[in-house]
């Protein structure tokens, strides 16, 4: 009789768990498909001191768009010369570390604190950000377009399996175990983004192996991509570098982000681009490569930075 009691037990426990495992999957499906509610933007008063901490849906240069996590009300704040940007750090997180401007990337979850201005604005005096927010959003940009594949791909498993309750707990133990809520709004963002600009120039430099420094014909390709975001408004500047894969994963990481930082400082201090209009430099080592690394022409075709000068749609003629 014991054993017959313990079993209808583990029955019931079994289904109850069955049941929170469908009732959150499916919370998570409308959540990934649910578009954001329409508010009005916020202003500020003049001279009003002002904070909000929130998600960066959109960045024109030295202007963005910051989503409030509570209220998702939205806030445009600009960025100065004198906008410290910086991460905790250290024990306790009680120090702080400096960070690059082009660290402010659509998807990130950032602390802003400053004052208004005349046109309602938030003018930053402080942005800070957790390093760990920083690369969840890197990892969405560099990957932005599978990500937008496997998210369809998952819609379409859920919807499939919405009356089976034993593929529901299968498909709950996978997903809530892999996504946290910082990945599931730096996605939803970054989803968005997507169709916020248009590609106008694009181009490939190669590199020496295990070199950064920039060739003769690398320096005339970033002169072309000067050229061609002259008299444009609105424009990002995105470089992404990488390696073949001789050597470690390490050492190819730090290579290719020493590559990034070279087209960088070639644009900053010869073409005096603002680093603000550079978005996410990033060295994704041997990750995604063009060509087959088992050969001399396909591993020099890898040793690359790619970049490209995007337009925003909303500020073109």
């Amino acid at each position: 009789m014991r054993r017959k009691q313990e079993a209808r037990t583990l029955r019931r426990t079994a289904s109850f768990a069955i049941t929170l495992a469908a009732m959150a999957v499916l919370a998570f499906a409308a959540e990934i498909s649910a578009q954001p509610a329409t508010m009005s933007p916020v202003r500020y008063s003049s001279g009003q001191d002002g904070k909000v901490t929130g998600v960066i849906t959109s960045r024109d240069g030295d202007q963005m768009v910051v989503r409030d996590e509570t209220t998702r009300a939205l806030s445009t704040v600009t960025i100065t010369r004198e906008t410290k940007v910086e991460s905790p750090t250290g024990f306790l997180h009680l120090d702080r570390k400096t960070q690059s401007v082009t660290s402010l990337i659509p998807g990130l979850l950032v602390a802003v604190k400053g004052t208004g201005n005349s046109r309602g604005n938030l003018v930053a005096d402080k942005i800070s950000f957790r390093r760990s927010a920083l690369r969840v959003a890197q990892q969405i940009s560099g990957g932005e377009v599978e990500l937008k594949s496997q998210q369809r791909a998952t819609a379409a498993k859920l919807k499939a399996t919405q009356d089976s309750l034993v593929a529901i707990k299968l498909r709950a133990r996978d997903s809530l175990g892999a996504v946290t809520d910082e990945f599931r709004t730096a996605l939803n963002t970054r989803m968005s983004e997507l169709a916020a600009y248009d590609t106008r120039f694009t181009t490939t430099l190669n590199f020496a192996f295990a070199s950064s420094a920039l060739s003769p014909e690398s320096r005339r390709q970033l002169d072309e991509v000067v050229t061609s975001s002259t008299g444009t408004q609105g424009f990002l500047i995105e470089v992404a570098a990488y390696t073949d894969t001789v050597g470690s994963a390490d050492r190819n990481r730090q290579l290719s982000q020493d590559r990034a930082d070279a087209v960088v400082a070639y644009l900053t201090q010869i073409h005096n681009i603002p680093l603000h209009r550079i978005v996410n430099p990033m060295g994704f080592g041997w990750m995604k490569p063009v060509a087959s690394n088992a050969t001399a022409n396909g591993r020099a075709a890898n040793r690359r930075a790619e970049v490209r000068v995007l337009v925003n749609r909303a500020t073109r003629p």
